[in-house]
C-alpha cells in the first residue's frame, strides 16, 4: 500500500468536515495517531497526517495537543463545523 500524501489527507479531513456539518453537529476533535490508523493501519505517515490537519485548519479551529511546531502522535486539532465557507481563512497553506 502506497503511503498517502498530505494532500489525501487534507482531502479525508475535508470530506469528514462536511460529513460532520451535515449530520447538524458543530465540533469534530482529531488526533493524528487515530486518523492514521483509521485510514493507514498500521503504517507510520505522521508528518503527511498533521500536514493534512494544518491545511484543513480554519479560522476558530483550535490545537487540542501539539502545535505547527510541536507534532507527536498526541497532536490533535478541534474543527468547528457549523461554518465551512471559503469565506473562513485558512490558517495554514
Amino acid at each position: 500500500m502506497e503511503k498517502k500524501t498530505e494532500w489525501k489527507y487534507a482531502e479525508i479531513l475535508k470530506w469528514k468536515k462536511k460529513e460532520i456539518q451535515l449530520n447538524g453537529w458543530n465540533v469534530f476533535d482529531v488526533r493524528a495517531s487515530e486518523l492514521m490508523e483509521e485510514t493507514e493501519p498500521g503504517i507510520d505517515n505522521l508528518n503527511a497526517c498533521i500536514e493534512g490537519m494544518l491545511k484543513n485548519m480554519l479560522e476558530g479551529d483550535v490545537f487540542l495537543a501539539g502545535n505547527e511546531y510541536d507534532r507527536g502522535e498526541d497532536f490533535a486539532v478541534r474543527y468547528y463545523c457549523d461554518n465551512l465557507s471559503d469565506s473562513r481563512r485558512k490558517i495554514f497553506g
